[in-house]
């Protein structure tokens, strides 16, 4: 369908309240067809005719406050006029927030700004698909191996986030974005606030990512918060399942570690993410770089040959209940390192780990 409007030819879009194509706005972004939208905003696909660049535009449409006729430009206000406002603001806060951000992992915004009664921002056109997508067409969950670079890359993205001083509050998989070259960003701020705002803040819930204090408008949050969300995020992505609801583990914690569902996991990556989705919120990382750290660390530990041999200590003094005694006939024999061939009756009692102060028995040694 087409109508003649201004002395140019306007195609109609599907919804037909969205802008027609080939509408120009700011001067200089050309509209193309719709994305998406939902029941806040319309999502285009767009062109920047200065920059020669594809571009997405989206666009503050707020469902119930506001209709558009067909194939015209202006936004008009149905009802709730002061909604309509305060929720324009908030849009224009969340194109500021990923503006000031400014990282390869984050969505990118060029420009924002008001016109035809609304608001609008436009960002970097991306190709992929969210993490949501992704696992529906990998079986509901993936590896380790996998799924590590797309954590470590979301990691480094909260960690601007957070430096900017703001809290993302919606971590989940439909808010990671993967694109075609395997480059995670996060995206949609729409739920993010200030860390200093002391009055109460609006409740934003996702079961299963959200925690306890996201449940209360005077909960305290913090980057422990985005942390809890990121845990159940790296939960789902890697057992295929959704963590319990925050609330009701409170009432009765069902949680269960990763690696209880049967899937290849490091040790220390599965005590990670239990730590990160720990109910009270000084019980979890503090800051993302801890999160970060508590990964990569350990899990270079756990995949080394001196890793695997601390396991198998560990799983050897367990059988033995843990208590070497004196006059008991036992001998230790080491098998690799420092200690190979070497053996160790015990005929007093022994100490094993690595300060040498109270350790009878240095393990593991720091000489290679």
């Amino acid at each position: 369908m087409e109508r003649i409007m201004s002395g140019y030819s306007l195609r109609l879009q599907e919804p037909p309240f969205a802008l027609p194509f080939d509408t120009i706005l700011h001067g200089r972004y050309r509209i193309g067809k719709v994305l998406g939208f939902g029941g806040f905003g319309i999502t285009y696909m767009g062109e920047d005719l200065r920059d020669q660049r594809r571009v997405a535009v989206k666009e503050y449409f707020p469902g119930g406050f506001v209709s558009r006729h067909p194939g015209k430009l202006m936004v008009e206000t149905t009802s709730g006029y002061r909604q309509f406002m305060r929720g324009k603001d908030n849009f224009l806060q969340e194109a500021r927030i990923i503006y000031h951000c400014k990282n390869s992992h984050i969505l990118k915004i060029f420009s924002l700004f008001e016109e035809n009664g609304t608001a609008y921002y436009v960002m970097e056109y991306l190709q992929g698909s969210d993490l949501r997508e992704l696992l529906k067409r990998n079986g509901g969950r993936l590896s380790w191996a996998d799924f590590e670079p797309v954590v470590l890359q979301i990691m480094d993205a909260l960690c601007e986030v957070h430096k900017e001083g703001i809290i993302h509050r919606d971590i989940s998989p439909d808010n990671i974005y993967i694109t075609e070259d395997r480059t995670a960003k996060l995206i949609d701020f729409g739920a993010a606030r200030a860390l200093s705002t002391e009055k109460s803040r609006s409740v934003i819930l996702k079961k299963g990512y959200a925690p306890p204090e996201q449940y209360q408008s005077h909960g305290r949050q913090g980057p422990w918060t985005d942390i809890y969300a990121l845990g159940g995020t790296m939960f789902r992505a890697l057992t295929g399942e959704m963590p319990p609801e925050s609330v009701e583990r409170v009432r009765h914690d069902t949680l269960k570690r990763p690696e209880t569902y049967g899937i290849g996991l490091p040790p220390s990556v599965s005590t990670a993410i239990m730590k990160a989705l720990s109910l009270r919120e000084e019980q979890r990382f503090q800051r993302v770089e801890a999160f970060r750290q508590a990964l990569m660390k350990e899990s270079i530990e756990d995949s080394a040959p001196t890793g695997r041999l601390k396991r198998a200590f560990g799983e050897a003094l367990k059988r033995a209940d843990g208590l070497f005694k004196k006059n008991q006939a036992v001998t230790l024999v080491g098998i690799t390192g420092f200690y190979a061939s070497q053996s160790f009756k015990l005929e007093q009692d022994v100490t094993v780990g690595r300060d040498p102060s109270v350790c009878g028995i240095i393990f593991p040694p720091d000489t290679p």
